[in-house]
């Protein structure tokens, strides 16, 4: 695999959700409270770009008909399966 064009492609895909701290500010628990669609939450337990507690304290919260969330032992990034 060729992790230098794969990573300037993480970084090409994620670069518009950075741009003016959008992320940083946006509050899903306050936006958005329910779904009429089935949820499925994946979270990798050392992941360190999305915090493992803030996704499963979400999990709980939401309100949809089916919620499921998947736990990896490890961080999300390569996907150790």
């Amino acid at each position: 695999m060729d992790y230098v064009k794969w990573f300037e492609g993480m970084n090409r895909g994620g670069k518009p959700m950075h741009q003016d701290k959008m992320m940083t500010y946006y509050n899903y628990f306050d936006r958005v409270l329910s779904l009429s669609v089935p949820v499925y939450f994946i979270a990798g337990k050392k992941d360190y770009n999305t915090p493992f507690k803030l996704i499963e304290q979400y999990y709980e919260y939401l309100q949809a008909p089916h919620n499921v969330f998947f736990e990896y032992k490890y961080g999300f990034g390569l996907m150790r399966l």
